[in-house]
């Protein structure tokens, strides 16, 4: 710290010294700590706009969204450069999008589209708010021209493809998809809606070679083992999804998708009562997640231990009145056990 400190005060009006010092007290003491570095930056230097959109970013990833949004505007209002303010707009639309305030996001998008008609960002946060309006063929019109600006924009592209998705373009949809991956150079975050594709479309062995192909590449990567995983469950491959679990487990002992993975894969290896276990792991690590839960209450119903799904959720209940999952589950042994009216009150609950 003190020599990239002492690099930034040797040169104070080198903005990407000064960043970095920014970066590394960020990484090392935290959010709180970096913003006040940069606040200090900005009273000392206001006229660099640099540091604000740091600190709106700041804001941003610390899900302020109303604070970045008054340090976008204080970029507008004092704006030295057309590009400066585009920059500092397109965020702003972008931030009103992610909160689904789309006629704010709209605005914004037509203010910068007005000043550059080519803004690529602006191009695709008004196609992303076409698709969601249903208005398909306006999405697709403004993606493209996003693209002939920006041909390797792995957000163009993703937005492209769902388009085209939605469309029933399937060949061009997918063609978007693979587009998008190697623009993104293979990052798993773009695989995974790209396998996703495949998972919704039925065309599970592709989905699995894809995310066997990632995971060789990222192998410590959860979120794509958890989706392969699931396409092994899904092909009722239930060893390869056991080994998976177990890599999971290994990586994370504290999330519960790898215990109930192993629970699935267990049930389809006919161990009920090791499948069960797995379950009940899975809900004790995390039983604020419905999905361990759910899957609990099954492997008990399915082992044929209808008392004992009872008692689980009653006792959820008695902690949690307000489970809505856990009321429904009930619900449904409720009318299994022919107890119409105690299950007509949990739903109407």
């Amino acid at each position: 710290e003190q020599e990239i400190r002492r690099i930034a005060t040797e040169n104070p009006g080198d903005v990407a010294a000064n960043l970095d010092v920014i970066r590394f007290v960020k990484s090392t003491k935290g959010d709180e700590a970096a913003a006040i570095e940069l606040e200090q930056l900005i009273e000392k230097n206001p006229e660099v706009v640099d540091y604000r959109f740091a600190l709106a970013s700041l804001a941003e990833a610390d899900n302020d969204d109303e604070r970045a949004m008054v340090i976008l505007g204080s970029i507008i209002d004092r704006a030295r450069t057309v590009e400066d303010e585009l920059a500092a707009r397109n965020k702003l639309a972008q931030l009103h999008f992610s909160r689904g305030d789309f006629s704010e996001a709209e605005e914004q998008a037509y203010i910068v589209l007005d000043i550059d008609p080519a803004s690529t960002d602006a191009l695709i946060i008004i196609g992303a708010i076409h698709i969601d309006a249903g208005e398909i063929d306006a999405a697709i019109a403004n993606l493209r021209s996003s693209i002939r600006q920006q041909p390797r924009s792995v957000r163009a592209a993703l937005l492209l493809a769902k388009a085209h998705e939605i469309n029933g373009s399937m060949e061009l949809a997918e063609d978007r998809f693979a587009a998008a991956f190697r623009f993104s150079d293979e990052a798993p975050r773009v695989g995974l809606v790209y396998a996703q594709f495949f998972i919704r479309h039925g065309e599970l062995s592709r989905a699995e070679r894809l995310l066997e192909k990632m995971s060789i590449k990222n192998p410590d990567n959860k979120d794509v083992l958890k989706m392969l995983a699931d396409v092994k469950l899904r092909r009722n491959d239930w060893v390869a999804a056991e080994e998976l679990a177990e890599k999971l487990k290994t990586l994370d002992s504290e999330d519960s998708d790898g215990y109930r993975i192993s629970g699935a894969a267990l049930a389809g290896l006919q161990s009920p009562e090791e499948s069960v276990s797995e379950f009940e792991k899975a809900y004790e690590v995390t039983p604020e997640a419905g999905e361990a839960m759910q899957s609990l209450v099954q492997a008990y119903l399915r082992d044929g231990d209808v008392d004992k799904a009872e008692r689980f959720l009653t006792n959820v209940l008695a902690s949690s009145q307000s489970n809505y999952l856990a009321s429904t589950l009930l619900a449904n042994i409720k009318f299994r056990k022919n107890e119409p009216e105690n299950a007509v009150k949990l739903i109407r609950d």
